[in-house]
């Protein structure tokens, strides 16, 4: 993206959260003449003399996004949402807002691992959205969120852009924007997009906005190297929101899977605890208590040692492993719980359907899949949508990762429940190199190259096999 592309990119953004704030997430709450029919009790008989009110299933639809902004996975939000959401598909079965808060409510639980709707549903709601009348601008933002999750990024990118171009609103803008520059390795425009949403629109953003923003621009640094800066952003996050339980949250998370320090975590839990008690919070605790375990082994502790982590924590062994192959500072921990056999086997499975070697993939985490290969993981082994780890590891960009598995034998020639087979995902990246060897390990041209017409990359297909196109 150039850098004038850029700037006009977060002028839009700007200019977009400044009218949300003004124009939108403050009414929602304020109007007090029909506030409480969204109240997810599915009270219908107080909406009759709303029905044609064309601005209250907005103003729902806006009850129902902030109570997921705000679900932990632990607490009732989830199910009221749900509620507001069941409530504008009963009273205005036609309107946008009933497939954009159904897609929104499928992205939150994937986020907190709280249902099986799959990402599939998600875009078929967030599709609807972006088809139904009025047209809605958000609509845009919310399929393109979608597809930068199922791994489209060139679909996401289009999508963006036409929500901007048509006035979208709010945070999820920039994020989404911050996201996508991250695909593209462009984390200094991450953190501009970012750290200018903050700036210029001044007073215009909320406490709960500028957290959510401190603490995506601690992940980018973290990726850059700068653990030191990361820290400021969290820090800064938890200063400015104190009862708010997710800054301290990535906090623990920061001291135990960055600095893979399990003593700052556990006080990290605690603190967060104090503000709201989450599922993840516990995860983490556990996690720590495993490290420190996994320390000592096995010279002070024992694989028995391992019970009775189990019975006083959240966590079984083999949750403990399928959490520590995410992480590059927690392969100590997955060394020390296979060595032990504490846990059932290598391909256990999360309820996803993803075994240690997929969520290593998922979490970019090369050095312990191979690792996990070593050992004698399932290369080809799918989670419950079809995905394998080389599919994350191509979607996250990781050549080495990708090599590895593509001399280790893996298979190239399948798709997946979310249309993505590794060469079309090479091919979203606009990834000449790895789209070519793809297609020497066996990779089938022929289910790409509509897609790659589609997406305005056939020069890339074109460049590897020239008549490819022509004759399919």
């Amino acid at each position: 993206m150039s850098r004038t592309a850029s700037a006009r990119m977060l002028q839009l953004i700007v200019a977009a959260i400044a009218f949300y704030y003004a124009a939108i997430a403050v009414p929602a709450f304020a109007r007090e003449e029909g506030g409480d029919y969204c109240d997810g009790n599915r009270s219908l008989h107080k909406i009759n003399k709303f029905r044609n009110d064309p601005g209250f299933p907005a103003e729902c639809f806006a009850i129902a996004k902030a109570l997921l902004v705000t679900a932990s996975g632990n607490d009732t939000n989830l199910a009221v949402a749900e509620g507001v959401i069941d409530t504008i598909a009963s009273a205005w079965p036609s309107s946008p807002y009933v497939f954009m808060g159904a897609a929104e409510l499928i992205l939150r639980k994937h986020e907190l691992n709280a249902g099986n709707d799959s990402l599939s549903d998600a875009y078929h709601d967030a599709k609807l959205a972006t088809l139904a009348k009025p047209t809605i601008p958000d609509a845009f933002i919310t399929l393109g969120r979608v597809e930068y999750l199922i791994g489209c990024f060139v679909c996401s990118e289009k999508t963006l852009k036409k929500a901007l171009s048509m006035g979208s609103v709010g945070l999820d803008s920039v994020l989404l924007a911050a996201k996508l520059a991250e695909v593209r390795g462009e984390l200094v425009e991450a953190k501009s997009l970012l750290n200018g949403a903050i700036v210029s629109t001044n007073n215009q953003v909320t406490p709960d906005v500028e957290v959510s923003i401190h603490l995506e621009l601690s992940k980018i640094l973290v990726r850059e190297g700068g653990n030191k800066e990361a820290q400021l952003e969290i820090r800064k996050a938890i200063d400015m929101a104190p009862r708010d339980y997710r800054p301290r949250l990535d906090n623990a998370e920061f001291q135990l899977f960055v600095l893979h320090d399990p003593v700052a975590a556990i006080d990290a839990v605690a603190e967060s605890e104090q503000v709201q008690t989450t599922i993840e919070a516990r995860q983490v605790d556990a996690l720590a208590k495993y490290v420190s375990w996994a320390e000592k082994y096995p010279k002070t502790s024992t694989a028995q040692d391992v019970k009775g982590i189990a019975a006083s924590t959240y966590m079984l062994p083999d949750e403990a492993l399928l959490h520590s192959a995410k992480y590059p500072a927690l392969i100590e921990l997955t060394k020390a719980l296979l060595k032990a056999r504490s846990v059932r086997g290598m391909e256990v499975r999360d309820g996803l359907g993803n075994t240690p070697l997929i969520i290593s993939s998922i979490g970019n985490n090369d050095a312990t899949a191979r690792l996990l290969l070593s050992k004698g993981s399932d290369i080809n082994a799918s989670n419950g949508s079809g995905e394998r780890a080389l599919t994350f590891f191509i979607s996250n960009g990781n050549q080495k990762a990708t090599d590895l598995f593509l001399q280790s034998g893996a298979n190239v020639d399948y798709v997946d429940a979310n249309g993505n087979s590794p060469l079309s995902l090479a091919l979203w990246r606009k990834d000449i190199k790895l789209a070519k060897k793809l297609i020497e390990k066996g990779a089938p041209v022929g289910p790409v190259a509509d897609l790659a017409k589609k997406l305005g990359v056939q020069e890339v297909l074109e460049s590897i096999q020239p008549d490819a196109l022509g004759r399919i």
